[in-house]
């Protein structure tokens, strides 16, 4: 077994979530929703995918934007020049931190961007 983090040791923060916004959702409309018919539920969750791609959508210009002006502080920079980033990697993780150490270490701020 691996020394990492069980990535399902967040669910029982995600079912907590869930369960907050069902109370929220009774608290307004009750518990109709586990009476309405199955093709109204269906369409609830195609806006509700659309919303999620939407949503997704906006996440995913901001990160470009860090991104992309990561990458232009990097190229620009001097070494020893104090510089935040942010790297996102392929499969989606987010790092940021200074670049200053690195900038001294390597003498060269494109070894941060691979």
């Amino acid at each position: 077994m691996s020394t990492a983090a069980d990535l399902l040791d967040a669910w029982p923060a995600f079912a907590d979530g869930v369960r907050r916004r069902l109370e929220t959702t009774r608290a307004v409309y009750g518990d109709t929703s586990f009476a309405r018919p199955p093709a109204e539920l269906f369409a609830e969750l195609q806006q509700e995918a659309l919303d999620l791609a939407g949503w997704g959508f906006v996440l995913w210009r901001r990160l470009e934007a860090m991104r992309t002006f990561a990458s232009h502080a990097l190229v620009h920079a001097r070494p020893g020049d104090a510089v935040a980033y942010v790297a996102v990697s392929p499969d989606g993780h987010i790092r940021a931190g200074s670049a200053l150490t690195a900038l001294q270490a390597s003498q060269n701020p494109a070894d941060l961007t691979g």
